[in-house]
């Protein structure tokens, strides 16, 4: 009998949006020669140095593509009448997708023509929010043949995946919370209500209880004359990072990048790193990536702007974090 009572054991694995990494080790860096650009090409504003700080954020998430493997259904007209065909997405954006489909589908397709696509986007391939099924209609920009046979088709929504998934989630979201809210401030004016009609029983009491509620209910009110301060863009104070490691050999070089990977003044961030005397190969991924960025990308100072440290013996976070705020030259 016990057989049937052993608790059962699931591999649960974390998965994470996996990116399309980019040619260049630092694509968002600004370029004080003006030579580089770190803006999207892809995107409508990208040759534009935009003050909206929003739009240039929109931008920059418009553009971000993530490896996935899709199953996508193709719907499209060929010869007068509607045709479909299925094919393995390659990578997607909020903004489009790049499509791997046979030579016989691709012969009926040309850039510019109108296609509808629907495939499903997994948890955990792009961003928390974006998991659904997708119906949507796109474009083909443009078409080239594979290295296995088959033909690459570059596609653009014809609105992003953010705004399908506003339209699609937001009705029943803002009903629901629409409906609950109403019950809600009904119940507390109903109780509210008894509270005014037993007042004379209970001053005191019921006028603490009528006092509470108007509070609480003011704040709904109040909530909706609620507005982000703006961010200001010539704010940009200097900034140290300091990384602390201890046996971080698989994740450490991708953190690096990405702690200098910023769009900020060149002399205004500096990354600092603290290798505390780990067991692995961490220090010598740290000295490999370091010398790689000031070897590939010396043009936005990375000899200046990126250092590494090996303590002589492992101290702790603390510790770590501590020798490299003495090594800071910003806050």
């Amino acid at each position: 009998m016990d057989q049937f009572f052993q608790p059962v054991h699931k591999d649960i694995s974390e998965v994470l949006p996996v990116g399309k990494p980019d040619r260049r080790l630092l694509s968002k860096v600004p370029d004080k020669e003006n030579v580089r650009s770190n803006t999207d090409r892809r995107q409508a504003i990208s040759n534009e140095q935009s003050s909206d700080l929003a739009a240039l954020i929109e931008n920059e998430k418009g553009g971000r593509r993530y490896l996935v493997n899709y199953d996508v259904s193709v719907q499209y007209s060929s010869a007068y009448r509607n045709s479909s065909c299925s094919g393995k997405s390659i990578d997607i954006s909020t903004t489009g997708m790049l499509l791997e489909i046979s030579q016989e589908d691709a012969k009926d397709m040309q850039p510019g023509e109108q296609v509808r696509l629907k495939f499903t986007i997994v948890p955990g391939t792009m961003p928390e929010g974006y998991e659904m099924n997708v119906n949507i209609a796109a474009k083909i920009m443009r078409l080239g043949n594979a290295n296995n046979g088959k033909v690459q088709c570059a596609v653009q929504f014809s609105e992003t995946i953010a705004q399908y998934a506003s339209k699609k989630k937001n009705w029943y979201m803002i009903s629901a919370a629409s409906f609950f809210l109403f019950v809600t401030v009904a119940c507390v004016m109903l109780m509210r209500v008894e509270s005014i009609l037993y007042f004379k029983f209970n001053k005191v009491l019921y006028l603490y209880s009528i006092i509470a509620a108007t509070f609480l209910l003011s704040r709904y009110f109040v909530a909706m004359f609620y507005r982000p301060v703006p961010i200001d863009p010539d704010f940009t104070p200097g900034v140290s990072i300091v990384i602390p490691c201890f046996d971080e050999e698989q994740m450490i070089q991708r953190t690096i990048l990405g702690c200098i990977n910023q769009d900020y003044p060149l002399d205004k961030l500096e990354v600092i790193i603290v290798d505390d005397c780990s067991n692995d190969n961490s220090f010598e991924k740290i000295k490999e990536i370091v010398d790689e960025l000031k070897i590939k990308e010396s043009r936005y100072d990375t000899q200046n702007r990126i250092r590494y440290i090996r303590q002589a013996k492992n101290a702790g976070k603390r510790e770590a974090m501590a020798v490299g705020s003495l090594m800071a030259k910003h806050e």
